[in-house]
């Protein structure tokens, strides 16, 4: 097969494998009352875009899952990740992986593969703004950030490329306006599954002002104190 071999890593004993579930847009663990921080790296004005990093599949899970709670994403096709991204129903299913065949260099014949996968996920709010006719704000504010990460073949590490900065606020308080987004409605439909009654459920999804205002300045406090922890090492 032109150099390169499909692997079934359910049948290969790996370092270590990554799983649907760890580069979903949303997140399986997320709780509407948890307060969940951005993962700490320098986010100031003037940061260079884009954000490049390789991470350790371990690190990567924390990176990601941290990220995708305290923001909200869409999924971008690109690629063919749709063939394992949208056509499998099974978040413990393992991501595509490939071996070179003995005696392949790095890029095999031709263009070669450098990558066992590749993925896109931009800011929920990417899409322009439209005017709506109900008095709502509209999701869409043209927010130009994006995630793109990927796996080089024969490679445990991830390849993040982040353009991380929102046109937009990304306070609780704020999303709290929009309707449910992929986190929220993945958490509902979980709860539903489990027997929670819809009250008890929209009480947590909607939280009343004191929680809202609670949830900020933890952010906030957390946010400050690593900013206070980085100058003192300066």
């Amino acid at each position: 097969m032109d150099g390169w071999d499909f692997v079934s890593t359910s049948s290969t004993i790996m370092p270590d494998i990554l799983l649907l579930k760890d580069v979903l847009h949303f997140s399986l663990e997320y709780d509407p009352l948890q307060a969940v921080e951005p993962y700490p790296f320098p986010r100031s004005q003037g940061s260079p875009l884009p954000f490049r990093t390789s991470f350790t599949c371990e690190e990567f899970r924390s990176f990601w899952n941290r990220e995708r709670i305290a923001f909200q994403w869409v999924y971008c096709s690109e690629k063919n990740s749709r063939s394992f991204y949208l056509h499998s129903k099974i978040p413990d299913s393992p991501l595509p992986s490939f071996v070179r065949a003995p005696g392949m260099n790095a890029k095999g014949p031709g263009p070669g593969r450098l990558y066992d996968w590749t993925l896109k996920h931009e800011c929920r709010q990417w899409d322009q703004g439209q005017q709506l006719t109900l008095n709502s704000d509209s999701v869409g504010q043209g927010c130009p950030v994006y995630i793109r990460m990927r796996k080089r073949v024969d490679e445990d590490r991830v390849e993040v490329e982040y353009h991380w900065e929102h046109n937009h606020s990304t306070e609780p308080k704020a999303r709290s306006v929009f309707p449910l987004g992929p986190n929220e409605l993945h958490w509902v439909r979980r709860m539903i599954q489990e027997g929670h009654e819809w009250k008890a459920i929209k009480k947590k999804l909607r939280p009343d002002e004191e929680h809202l205002q609670r949830v900020m300045s933890m952010v906030r406090t957390a946010m400050l104190f690593k900013l206070g922890c980085s100058l003192l090492m300066l």
